[in-house]
């Protein structure tokens, strides 16, 4: 059956998520609990380090740890850090000015090349100098530049390491001199190496015996300074697969090393730390030599039959707008898993993660030897993008467009990397699609009807509103009746007093006349 490409990628995908939703959900075997393997996992040399460890740099697989959570002092093999961080935020043509600040920073004992105060050089011979002839002073100098400050560079440092996946570490100043608060392990090493050996020009310089700096117009004074590392060619100690290494040395540190080799397509990062010399060395070689021997790589794409396979066994043909048939989910061909020798890509368990930051990745399928994790590999929906040709000829050339891509793309790789739909897993989901929307038609009515009975209520309320508010505006706007003028009130007419009333002062000033008998004081006979 032939199916719209947009369809069928919007349902596959729906479906993928349904059946592996969530993190660490298991796809083959069990990702918790330890399963019947067919070698067992190598037992690695017998080393005098106090710690130490052995991963492959592309998978981080652990091929060997001895004490590797366990926090040290670094010493200078914090360098690679700081001119990781240097690649990273500079520019390799900047002139790197050496200011008073940053110089009085080095304590005079430790290793340096003597810059002066205003001297200048370029951040690429900065960075040799550092690498090859362990400068602190220039290391400070490089540190002040990127950041502004030694304390600011530090924090850049701590923010960095973080990022690489480094859980045990605290830095404070960007060459390792000794201070009580600044410390990593052995693990946190091996993930800045990772990062640091990724990057060719680094490799470059920590791979050369001698440093050579020629007189130019920052700094007149030409320098000649030895790599004191022994594992490089014509040293006592060398390893003929070292792409880089790094040293470091003191007195609470004791010696530390970090170092990188490659033979027969992979490649191992070794970090040894607080190591009596020359055992430093001598530890770092027996530890790859037991890598290179013990373990190999195994191409995933070509060994698992759970994710990738062809979709057209299932008669299921991916079509897009213009007919054109491409794969919806391809799984990353170049992906492999370190196995110890002898092992059976068959003993691997999996389990999928679906939290990925990268573009049109869909999940991530991780894989297991054991309990040992042995590399990962990131499973892609390919995107199928209509492009507009000139409007001259629209149609037939964005069909050639189309069709000439696709025959490039299989050219460069051959074959089309698809991924392995389960048809099971598939109906499961549809099933669950299918009884989802019943449910919904099912409470379809009671729904409505409830949306309804809010959008009444809100249509009153609405309605009730408007009138309120238009009152309110007619009410202001009506004009105001004239006030009425008050009647004059006339003063009260004066209280006519009957004959009965009896006389008082208050009322009247003159007494009322009448007839006044008068009597005769003195006449005791009562006559008038």
């Amino acid at each position: 059956m032939r199916l719209p490409h947009k369809i069928l990628a919007a349902f596959l995908a729906a479906a993928f998520f349904l059946c592996y939703a969530g993190t660490g959900v298991q796809a083959t075997g069990t990702a918790e609990t330890d399963t019947a393997v067919s070698v067992d996992w190598p037992t690695g040399p017998a080393i005098s380090s106090e710690t130490a460890i052995l991963i492959e740099a592309d998978t981080g697989t652990i091929l060997y740890e001895k004490n590797m959570h366990q926090q040290m002092y670094p010493a200078s093999i914090t360098k690679i850090l700081t001119c990781l961080i240097a690649v990273e935020e500079g520019n390799l043509e900047d002139n790197v000015v050496f200011t008073q600040e940053a110089l009085d920073t080095i304590p005079y004992d430790s290793s340096r090349i003597w810059v002066d105060v205003g001297e200048y050089l370029p951040l690429e011979d900065c960075i040799a100098a550092i690498l090859i002839a362990s400068a602190n002073d220039v290391a400070a100098g490089v540190a002040e530049y990127i950041a502004g400050s030694i304390d600011a560079f530090a924090d850049m440092m701590n923010e960095r390491a973080e990022e690489l996946g480094c859980v045990d570490s605290h830095f404070v100043n960007p060459h390792g001199y000794h201070d009580d608060d600044h410390y990593t392990s052995a693990y946190d090493m091996a993930q800045i190496a990772r990062a640091f050996f990724s990057v060719d020009i680094l490799c470059t310089y920590s791979s050369e015996r001698t440093l050579h700096l020629y007189p130019s117009e920052g700094r007149d004074v030409e320098t000649w300074e030895s790599n004191k590392n022994q594992l490089l060619e014509t040293r006592t100690y060398e390893y003929e697969y070292l792409v880089g290494s790094k040293t470091g040395y003191t007195d609470m540190a004791g010696q530390t090393l970090v170092s990188c080799a490659q033979k027969d397509g992979m490649k191992l990062i070794c970090v040894v730390m607080n190591a009596t010399s020359p055992q430093q060395y001598v530890d770092t070689i027996e530890l790859f030599e037991f890598g290179f021997n013990n373990f190999t790589t195994v191409d995933i794409y070509e060994n698992d039959s759970t994710y990738v396979s062809d979709l057209s066994s299932y008669d299921v043909e991916v079509t897009d707008i213009l007919g054109n048939s491409t794969p919806l989910l391809s799984m990353d061909t170049d992906a492999f898993v370190v196995l110890p020798n002898g092992a059976d890509f068959s003993d691997t368990t999996s389990y999928i993660t679906l939290a990925t930051e990268e573009e049109n990745c869909l999940a991530t399928a991780h894989y297991l030897y054991g309990d040992h994790e042995i590399g990962s590999a990131q499973i892609y929906m390919e995107v199928s993008e209509t492009t507009t040709a000139s409007t001259e000829t629209p149609g037939e050339l964005e069909v050639e467009q189309a069709v000439s891509e696709e025959e490039t793309a299989v050219e460069e790789t051959g074959e089309r990397q698809v991924l392995f739909i389960n048809i099971r897993n598939v109906l499961i989901a549809a099933a669950v699609l299918i009884v989802a929307a019943l449910l919904l038609w099912f409470f379809k009515k009671p729904l409505q009807q409830r949306i309804q009975r809010r959008l009444h209520a809100l249509s009153l309320r609405t309605r009730y509103r408007k009138r309120r508010d238009y009152r309110e505006t007619r009410s202001a706007l009506k004009p105001k009746p004239m006030a009425r003028k008050k009647k004059r009130k006339h003063p009260p007419a004066p209280h006519r007093r009957s004959s009965s009333y009896p006389v008082s002062r208050h009322m009247d000033s003159q007494p009322r006349r009448r007839d006044v008998q008068m009597f005769d004081i003195n006449d005791k006979t009562g006559k008038k």
